[in-house]
C-alpha cells in the first residue's frame, strides 16, 4: 500500500503542476488566475506531504498531511462543483477530487 500511497502523492503533484500551467495559459493574469494558482500550489505542497508521510509516518508529517489533504479536498470540490454535470469532459477536476480523497483515507488510517 505504501507504493500506491507514494504513487498517488506524485500524481497529486503532477496534477498540481498541470493545473498551475493551464490556469496561466487559459485565463492570463486575472484575479481568477491567482486563485487557481494558489489551489495548484496547495496541491503540490499536499502531494509532497503525502509522499513524505508514505515514507515515514511519524508525528507532525502525518498531522500536516491530514490537514493538507482536508484543505486540498475542499478546494478540489470547489473547483469541480461548477462542472458537476460535465465531469467527464473536465476529468482533471474529477481526478483531483478522487486522488485527494484516497490520500485522505491513507492519511487517516496511516497506510
Amino acid at each position: 500500500m505504501s507504493v500506491l500511497d507514494q504513487a498517488l502523492g506524485w500524481l497529486m503533484i503532477a496534477l498540481g503542476v498541470a493545473h498551475c500551467v493551464t490556469s496561466f495559459r487559459v485565463v492570463p493574469l486575472s484575479h481568477l488566475t491567482i486563485g487557481l494558482t494558489g489551489t495548484a500550489v496547495a496541491m503540490i505542497i499536499g502531494g509532497f506531504l503525502n509522499v513524505s508521510r508514505a515514507r515515514g509516518k511519524e508525528g507532525l508529517t502525518r498531522a500536516f498531511s491530514l490537514i493538507g489533504n482536508l484543505m486540498v479536498l475542499a478546494l478540489a470540490i470547489g473547483l469541480a462543483w461548477p462542472f458537476r454535470y460535465h465531469l467527464l469532459q473536465h476529468w482533471q477536476e474529477l481526478a483531483i477530487v478522487v486522488v485527494t480523497a484516497i490520500e485522505l483515507v491513507f492519511a487517516i488510517h496511516g497506510s
